[in-house]
Protein backbone atom coordinates (compact mmCIF):
# COMPACT_ATOMS: atom_id res chain seq x y z
CA UNK A 1 0.00 0.00 0.00
CA UNK A 2 2.63 2.23 0.82
CA UNK A 3 4.46 1.72 -2.26
CA UNK A 4 0.96 2.44 -4.28
CA UNK A 5 0.59 5.43 -2.69
CA UNK A 6 3.96 7.05 -4.03
CA UNK A 7 1.42 9.07 -6.37
CA UNK A 8 -1.23 10.36 -4.32
CA UNK A 9 -4.60 8.05 -4.47
CA UNK A 10 -8.40 8.35 -3.46
CA UNK A 11 -9.94 6.00 -0.57
CA UNK A 12 -11.95 4.27 -3.77
CA UNK A 13 -8.27 3.58 -5.60
CA UNK A 14 -6.79 1.93 -3.05
CA UNK A 15 -9.92 -0.04 -1.98
CA UNK A 16 -9.86 -1.27 -5.84
CA UNK A 17 -5.81 -1.96 -5.78
CA UNK A 18 -6.96 -4.12 -2.54
CA UNK A 19 -9.75 -5.60 -4.08
CA UNK A 20 -11.65 -4.87 -1.12
CA UNK A 21 -15.76 -4.04 -0.96
CA UNK A 22 -16.56 -2.58 2.31
CA UNK A 23 -15.28 1.11 2.85
CA UNK A 24 -16.24 1.65 5.99
CA UNK A 25 -13.99 -1.28 7.04
CA UNK A 26 -11.02 -0.38 4.84
CA UNK A 27 -11.04 3.16 6.67
CA UNK A 28 -11.64 2.46 10.05
CA UNK A 29 -9.23 -1.16 9.85
CA UNK A 30 -6.53 -0.11 6.87
CA UNK A 31 -6.57 3.73 6.38
CA UNK A 32 -7.09 5.15 9.70
CA UNK A 33 -4.35 2.96 11.06
CA UNK A 34 -1.74 3.64 8.50
CA UNK A 35 -2.52 7.90 9.19
CA UNK A 36 -2.06 7.25 12.62
CA UNK A 37 1.16 5.60 12.17
CA UNK A 38 2.26 8.12 9.71
CA UNK A 39 2.83 5.65 6.90
CA UNK A 40 0.23 7.68 4.73
CA UNK A 41 -0.61 11.19 5.17
CA UNK A 42 -4.11 13.42 3.44
CA UNK A 43 -3.25 15.79 0.86
CA UNK A 44 -5.92 18.01 2.50
CA UNK A 45 -5.15 17.64 6.28
CA UNK A 46 -7.82 19.82 7.51
CA UNK A 47 -11.15 18.87 5.20
CA UNK A 48 -11.09 14.73 6.43
CA UNK A 49 -14.63 14.55 4.49
CA UNK A 50 -13.85 16.40 1.35
CA UNK A 51 -14.09 14.11 -2.20
CA UNK A 52 -11.04 15.69 -3.50
CA UNK A 53 -9.38 13.93 -0.30
CA UNK A 54 -6.34 12.06 -1.53
CA UNK A 55 -3.45 10.21 0.56
CA UNK A 56 0.20 9.44 -0.03
CA UNK A 57 3.27 8.26 1.22
CA UNK A 58 5.07 11.53 3.45
CA UNK A 59 8.21 9.75 2.95
CA UNK A 60 7.96 10.36 -0.99
CA UNK A 61 6.43 13.71 -2.09
CA UNK A 62 3.00 13.52 -3.80
CA UNK A 63 2.49 13.22 -7.48
CA UNK A 64 1.34 16.66 -9.04
CA UNK A 65 -0.81 14.79 -11.00
CA UNK A 66 -4.99 15.48 -10.41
Amino acid sequence: MIAFCRTARTAKEMIDYLGLKDRKHFKTEVLNPLINQKKLAMKFPDKHGSPKQKYYSPNISPSKTV
